[in-house]
């Protein structure tokens, strides 16, 4: 069994270059948006709520899901992480794991943090947090925590297999 450590420990380095990236992506938004003459605020309607979602979907989700699709599925098999640990994503059987089902896998990996996220756009208000509306989907970002939660329950106990890990047939194996 890997080391969920270490497993623990790569996540924490791809962490890292997703933060560099969000950053990137917040500066872009701030500074395109005054560039344009437009105001960044608290979504106010429903649709200010999903336009928010599709938006962050497309711009953050969408690009760190399909970095770990690809670098797991092709080339080394891992992320950066991984490889500066020394792991790799295989399937089960010790084969390749393939674009297919690393884009599998990575949905499934990302599904707690995109519903936490949703959540927490419906839930924000103006005066968020002392006075917040709760949108229709403001329940998902305690579901997506939960989810979480059991993800890392899984890699702390023997044998590290997560509910992703599962689903795409797949293991973290070290070199």
């Amino acid at each position: 069994m890997t080391s969920p450590w270490r497993r623990l420990a790569a996540f924490g380095v791809d962490y890292f270059v997703i933060a560099t990236y969000l950053v990137a992506l917040t500066a872009i938004s701030i500074l395109g948006g005054s560039a344009f003459g437009l105001s960044i605020g608290l979504p106010r309607t429903e649709a200010d709520r999903l336009r928010g979602e599709l938006l962050g979907f497309a711009t953050l989700t969408l690009p760190v899901l399909l970095y770990f699709a690809v670098s797991e599925g092709r080339g080394q098999h891992a992320s950066l992480g991984k490889r500066v640990l020394g792991l790799r994503v295989t399937r089960t059987n010790g084969l390749q794991l393939g674009i297919g089902r690393s884009l599998v896998r990575s949905s499934a990996k990302f599904a707690p943090w995109e519903l936490a996220h949703a959540g927490v756009r419906h839930t924000i208000g103006p005066l968020w947090p002392q006075q917040a509306e709760m949108g229709p989907l403001s329940y998902l970002a305690p579901v997506g925590m939960l989810l979480a939660l059991v993800y890392l329950g899984f890699v702390l106990v023997p044998p590290g297999r997560t509910p992703y890990d599962r689903i795409a047939d797949a293991r973290v194996v070290t070199l």
